[in-house]
């Protein structure tokens, strides 16, 4: 709040608060559909951050205010205790101990030199929505890895079982290891012939994971 005097006399005020992306309401509403909590932390006061959260749409139990930024690492350790996982996105000085304790941390092109340094992931374009795409590309690499490990575990333990149960031979032993390394190797090109090379700039617009 900035007062306004004339004269040696206020004669009014200016309050100032945070403005909201256009995209935010998009970005929040479709995480949300995902299954996925929202939170708003705060080193604002309470007033400006409860406004900040009714514009997303938010509760008043999904947004802490006035919180330091020590406390904010101490709050996502909470989280993480109770069995979650966090996705902190910040770009200011006071985040940089929350991107730190986070599982998953991210800032914006453009943000203070210690959130970029800290964030794992920036996000290139300065557009919330490449939360939603770095989302999608995460969800289809997990699906992909578990295809892999279900192609390696259930071919060999059909060997070693037909071997014990069913007298295999050494050819069909052979065959089923070779169909199990072809369908592997096929279901971990997937990504490449999916994205080729539009999923490398995608990631590169997206951003880059920092060294540790």
């Amino acid at each position: 709040l900035v007062y306004v005097s004339i004269e040696g006399k206020i004669a009014g005020g200016i309050e100032i608060h945070a403005t909201i992306r256009p995209e935010t309401k998009k970005v929040v509403s479709d995480l949300q559909s995902r299954g996925m909590d929202i939170y708003i932390v705060s080193g604002d006061n309470e007033n400006p951050t409860r406004y900040l959260a009714h514009q997303l749409g938010l509760t008043d139990q999904s947004y802490y205010f006035g919180v330091l930024p020590q406390d904010k690492a101490k709050l996502i350790q909470s989280f993480q205790k109770n069995g979650k996982k966090i996705c902190y996105i910040g770009d200011g000085i006071n985040d940089g101990i929350a991107l730190k304790q986070s599982n998953v941390s991210c800032s914006l092109s453009g943000a203070t030199s210690i959130a970029i340094d800290t964030a794992q992931i920036i996000l290139m374009n300065r557009d919330l929505t490449q939360l939603l795409e770095l989302f999608d590309l995460a969800k289809n690499l997990q699906k992909n890895m578990d295809t892999n490990l279900l192609t390696t575990i259930y071919p060999g333990a059909i060997s070693i079982g037909g071997v014990f149960l069913f007298h295999f031979g050494v050819i069909t032993t052979e065959l089923i290891f070779y169909l199990s390394l072809m369908s592997g190797v096929f279901n971990a090109s997937l990504p490449q012939f999916q994205y080729g090379d539009s999923g490398r700039t995608k990631l590169k617009e997206i951003g880059s994971e920092q060294a540790n």
